[in-house]
């Protein structure tokens, strides 16, 4: 007689008091259901070892493919790392550019604010012409810069009796908006005679003074006649 009960899984034999076992009814079936189910457990096992060896075999090719792309990480944060350095140099360069051009700016700025100064300084020049003495034909003009302390004469006269001039010529005064020096200004050769020797003129070069009344004398340095005078007084500091 077979059990009575069985176990839950592989339905093996459990007996109670009133049972008749056989071993070869019970027993052998036991037997083959136990064998049966470590079998099947042995063969679960194998596959299961067999799919992690595969596994493992797929980790271990990833495993180059892994480290190659760790070590382009690695390079792609040294570039980027590099390229935020030259960024912040680009902008510490950029930001030194600014200061030169505007240095460069200011420098420009006060290079025309100087050069708006000396056309100042050069507006405030006093002109006028210079009454010629009697026996004098011609025209001679007179400047004066207020700022520089800077005296021009410029001109020509004729004489009307050359025999008469003497060693020094008074050839007028200064005009009156034209201050006077404080002590006697001689200027050297800024002036030229034309004078008559055995029938040939002749230019001889000669000085200018302007005296503390305003006078404006030249020189006759080697005496006798002379025909006309030619001035180029220019930009002289008084």
């Amino acid at each position: 007689m077979s059990s009575t009960n069985k176990t839950n899984y592989y339905k093996l034999s459990q007996y109670i008091g009133t049972d008749k076992p056989t071993y070869l009814g019970d027993y052998n079936s036991d037997m083959s259901k136990i064998d049966a189910g470590i079998h099947e457990v042995q063969e679960t096992a194998t596959t299961a070892n067999q799919t992690a060896g595969s596994a493992e075999a797929k980790v271990t090719a990833l495993s180059p493919s892994v480290e190659s792309l760790q070590n382009d990480m690695s390079g792609v944060k040294a570039s980027v790392q590099s390229l935020t350095i030259d960024n912040a140099q680009n902008k510490k360069d950029l930001g030194t550019l600014k200061e030169e051009v505007s240095s460069v700016k200011t420098t420009a700025n006060g290079a025309q604010s100087e050069v708006t100064n000396l056309n100042a300084d050069i507006e405030r020049t006093l002109k006028d012409t210079v009454t010629p003495v009697s026996g004098l034909r011609g025209t001679v003009n007179a400047g004066y810069n207020t700022k520089m302390n800077l005296i021009s004469i410029n001109g020509h006269l004729n004489v009307s009796n050359p025999t008469t001039v003497g060693t020094n010529i008074s050839i007028g005064k200064l005009p009156s908006n034209i201050p006077a020096p404080s002590s006697n200004k001689t200027f050297y050769f800024v002036a030229g005679l034309t004078k008559e020797s055995t029938s040939n003129y002749s230019r001889v070069p000669a000085d200018i003074t302007i005296d503390t009344n305003g006078n404006i004398i030249v020189s006759n340095p080697l005496g006798g006649s002379v025909y006309d005078i030619n001035i180029n007084l220019m930009n002289f500091y008084m």
